[in-house]
């Protein structure tokens, strides 16, 4: 976002793009498409969990590096924000999680009435 890219080499966003530029949607657009992707790789790609957990942590820790070494459009928030991104991953690996193990009772159950 245009916030971050210019922050992120030192300059003024306001500086940059002017007095009208508003700021108070770019991070949260941002948070929310990290909680999308980690969303939809937990629940619609066939991905095993023991390698799955690797992308939602990879999403909170580049939201959370972003956040304290670039710096963040609204300060206050931060810690709230990077709770609810690894909540959100956290219990999306845990829903993958779960519906791993039910695919894989379901499927002994199937190899052993065919045997």
């Amino acid at each position: 976002d245009k916030w971050h890219i210019v922050a992120l080499y030192g300059a003024s966003p306001e500086e940059v793009w002017g007095s009208e530029f508003d700021s108070s949607g770019a991070e949260f657009l941002g948070v929310l498409a990290n909680i999308g992707a980690a969303v939809t790789v937990c629940h619609f790609l066939p991905i095993r969990t023991h390698i799955l957990w690797v992308v939602p942590f990879i999403g909170t820790v580049m939201a959370a590096w972003s956040m304290f070494f670039i710096g963040s459009t609204v300060p206050s928030a931060v810690p709230r924000i990077l709770m609810l991104v690894a909540t959100i991953c956290f219990f999306s690996w845990m829903g993958a999680r779960r519906y791993e193990i039910q695919l894989r009772t379901r499927w002994r159950a199937v190899k052993q009435a065919s045997e």
